[in-house]
């Protein structure tokens, strides 16, 4: 009797990434020690909102750097996760802790939305790309 091999059954392959709990990371930035919420603080608003929202944290992103720049090693390092697509979701506790420049703030919202990524605000609205020629209000 020949051997048989078990044929592969394209159900085996199915992409149950929308079964899963979202992954997300908490990113927090400080740029002096008078901020009127720490690191700590910060980090532990994002946690929160992402445990009421069912939402899994993987990692926790911390600067201390200017908010005038991309080059930070932690937003270097949520760069990074955005184009490995290894989270769902990334938590701020507000968009200028993220970056204090536009064209900055556009640039990762961009990537973001090309992986897919989702962007959460603690204390703030979710913020849309904003196109050339259009203003925040």
């Amino acid at each position: 009797m020949p051997d048989r091999k078990p044929q592969a059954r394209t159900d085996d392959f199915e992409d149950n990434s929308k079964d899963r709990t979202p992954r997300a990371v908490a990113y927090s930035r400080v740029s002096t020690d008078n901020q009127r919420c720490s690191l700590d603080g910060q980090e532990q608003t994002c946690i929160e909102r992402a445990h009421a929202k069912g939402w899994q944290i993987v990692e926790c992103i911390r600067d201390t750097a200017n908010g005038c720049s991309l080059d930070r090693p932690g937003i270097q390092q949520l760069r990074h996760m955005l184009s490995e697509r290894s989270v769902e979701v990334i938590i701020a506790y507000s968009v200028d802790r993220l970056s204090r420049c536009q064209g900055q703030l556009d640039l990762l919202l961009s990537e973001a939305e090309q992986a897919g990524v989702q962007f959460e605000f603690v204390t703030e609205m979710q913020v849309e790309r904003v196109t050339k020629g259009e203003s925040i209000c």
